[in-house]
């Protein structure tokens, strides 16, 4: 999957929205809140694009893509 196509899989599949919750990832991405959880408390990718703010914590949806095109081109 390339950065385009899972940009584009991501707007589709959250019309209108610039960022993203972890519900929205978890379900994006087919894992659990506490498998997540446990990647964002670890020196990840993922850790590192994560934006707290207040109580919630929200992914911007560029850094998502980048992220899943990358994953998809190390499994391969």
């Amino acid at each position: 999957m390339t950065y385009n196509e899972a940009k584009t899989m991501i707007t589709e599949m959250f019309p209108g929205q610039l960022y993203i919750g972890k519900k929205e990832l978890c379900t994006l991405m087919s894992t659990s809140i506490p498998t997540l959880d446990r990647r964002l408390a670890a020196d990840t990718p993922i850790a590192k694009i994560a934006k707290k703010e207040r109580r919630r914590v929200l992914f911007a949806i560029p850094d998502i893509a980048k992220i899943l095109a990358d994953d998809v081109q190390e499994a391969s």
